[in-house]
């Protein structure tokens, strides 16, 4: 999709990557008339010369590339050629656009129409005849659904590991608190009250011990 961006690629209906060759465009003008002739002049002037696709083209070339001679093949590996509503109704896996996941790679669709997902809240789409391919915020669009695309493998969402570790911080901090303050309380409170009655029998034994001494000096 970025190179497609980058290089800026035309749209022509019915194509998926290719360069514009003038015989490429005079057969599609044929096979189109309602879309590609009715645009003539336009694609004459601006994108022949220049490699161009339609909306779901801009999928089915990246999936029909072949590394092996650095060129899209019409499809290449037994891809179905899909339209925009076929790629989506062929989804495994889809939903509304307020659910979307962040995955970069997921397809953008709206009836008649599909753009590709290239994260933090772009998209990049072969948007029409005299605009070609464009990135845009996909607040901006109107699409209405993303789907995963056929064919193409996505990854897992991972938990966020942050969150795992806390219960065991959370756990340390409670031990250390209840130990420490449990053991100094206990132990000097109990201190204190044993010694108190050491005090009172030692006051007790000097009393006791007087009137001995008194008797014995007066009968001598």
């Amino acid at each position: 999709s970025y190179e497609a961006l980058n290089d800026r690629w035309g749209y022509v209906w019915g194509s998926y990557g290719l360069m514009l060759t003038q015989s490429r465009f005079d057969a599609l003008c044929e096979m189109y008339p309602d879309h590609v002739e009715n645009h003539h002049e336009f694609i004459q002037e601006n994108w022949v010369g220049r490699r161009t696709t339609d909306c779901a083209g801009l999928i089915k070339g990246y999936m029909w590339y072949n590394p092996e001679i650095w060129e899209i093949e019409y499809e290449y590996n037994g891809y179905t050629d899909y339209n925009a509503d076929d790629l989506f109704d062929h989804a495994e896996v889809s939903g509304t656009i307020d659910t979307m996941p962040d995955i970069p790679g997921l397809g953008l669709w709206k009836e008649g129409h599909a753009g590709v997902y290239v994260g933090n809240g772009k998209v990049i789409h072969s948007a029409g005849t005299e605009t070609g391919v464009v990135i845009a915020n996909l607040e901006d669009t109107s699409f209405t659904h993303w789907f995963e695309v056929p064919g193409m493998i996505y990854p897992d969402i991972e938990e966020d590991p942050p969150e795992e570790t806390e219960p065991t911080e959370t756990t340390m901090e409670t031990t250390v608190e209840t130990t420490v303050e449990t053991t100094v309380e206990t132990t000097s409170e109990t201190t204190v009250e044993v010694t108190e009655p050491i005090e009172t029998t030692v006051e007790a034994t000097e009393v006791s011990g007087d009137p001995p001494d008194e008797t014995t000096i007066e009968e001598a």
